[in-house]
């Protein structure tokens, strides 16, 4: 039960915990949670511990930097999670090769929930004019959008084109080279399907990475969300972009030049709305939580199975 104030986000009372069957836990910590690991197994319980960033590879000038290399909390204490997990569940193919170590894991790509299908796919005609639309905040992506070198800025000027960003316009303005009034800020929407239905005010999603070790292990989750509402893509070369450009219609860009060419390209409104069509058809097929359920219920069992031939 937690505190009826709910001032502390912790459990204070687990009742019967010998009937808990497993715990999931997702970016283990601190170490109350390293501790909770340890309690909860004392008594029979499994628990799959889940990460689904690079921790100990974070962005020096991401705030969240400090968070993970404190004394309260480490990306040391997720390595020690993953360790003590009955099993662990990841995202990509490099989480799972620093977490799973011991053959305990599973990777759970990202998935989107199937009712997000069920929104409109647009909320806008096409136009003339061409929204380049990126959702996110320059803070937690210190100079990943600068890796598009000067391709929005160059297309914003022409005229033809207009940016727009869900999150922060101005970090993002700053990072192409534009005047902030260039770039459109759109209100802020909680998680959910306003978070999608804003997505549709783009006609083409950006997703700019560096080339880091970090951003090498991240997910495509960005892509999919673009991808689900119709939105063509058009994102950087990484491990996991490129395993989702398999199923799903991604244009991926390695250098500013590229950068240019795809938006370029989806400049035409026939190629445009037909990508997004066959994105959004692809993910339906292949990428909802509905559809890989059983995948998500298989980690679960095998870490009960482990913990129940441990404990006896």
């Amino acid at each position: 039960s937690l505190d009826r104030q709910n001032r502390i986000n912790a459990v204070k009372v687990i009742e019967n915990p010998t009937e808990v069957d497993a715990y999931y836990l997702q970016r283990v910590g601190s170490t109350r949670l390293l501790q909770f690991i340890q309690w909860a197994q004392s008594h029979g319980s499994a628990v799959v511990a889940d990460s689904d960033d690079a921790m100990w590879s974070i962005h020096p000038k991401n705030p969240a930097a400090k968070a993970w290399n404190s004394k309260d909390s480490h990306w040391k204490i997720t390595d020690e999670a993953a360790r003590l997990a009955d099993v662990m569940t990841v995202t990509t193919e490099a989480l799972a090769s620093r977490y799973g170590k011991h053959g305990r894991v599973e990777i759970l790509p990202n998935a989107v929930p199937r009712a997000v299908l069920n929104l409109p796919a647009r909320v806008k005609p096409a136009s003339a004019e061409i929204t380049l639309g990126w959702a996110g905040f320059t803070d937690t992506h210190p100079d990943d959008l600068k890796v598009v070198g000067d391709s929005v800025k160059s297309l914003v000027e022409w005229g033809v084109y207009q940016a727009a960003v869900l999150g922060d316009a101005e970090g993002a303005a700053r990072d192409w080279g534009l005047s902030p009034y260039a770039v459109e800020s759109m209100p802020p929407v909680g998680l959910g399907p306003d978070y999608y239905t804003a997505l549709t005010r783009f006609d083409v999603g950006l997703v700019p990475l560096q080339d880091s070790i970090f951003n090498r292990a991240k997910s495509y989750l960005k892509a999919l969300e673009y991808s689900a509402m119709g939105v063509p893509a058009v994102v950087s070369d990484t491990p996991a972009h490129r395993e989702l450009a398999r199923t799903v219609p991604l244009r991926i860009a390695r250098t500013p030049a590229e950068w240019r060419k795809h938006l370029t390209e989806l400049a035409d409104p026939t190629t445009r709305l037909q990508t997004g069509a066959e994105a959004r058809a692809a993910v339906e097929q292949h990428h909802t939580i509905e559809g890989r359920a059983e995948n998500w219920a298989s980690a679960i069992e095998r870490a009960v199975t482990r913990r129940r031939r441990l404990h006896e």
